[in-house]
């Protein structure tokens, strides 16, 4: 399921950083890392629900 919604994100246009985070991976390099200190969670959601929608249209 994760591989599907990983796939499915990117054929949406999701951003990669918001998908690798809602699949709770660390997303960029360390220097990126250590600048970006958002957990982007209304992106997130907003990302989640729409992956809700198209599981349960």
């Amino acid at each position: 399921m994760r591989s599907a919604f990983r796939s499915w994100a990117a054929e949406i246009g999701a951003d990669w950083a918001v998908a690798e985070l809602c699949l709770g991976h660390r997303a960029g390099s360390d220097v990126e890392l250590a600048y970006q200190r958002s957990d982007l969670l209304e992106r997130r959601r907003q990302l989640m629900e729409t992956w809700a929608q198209y599981l349960n249209p």
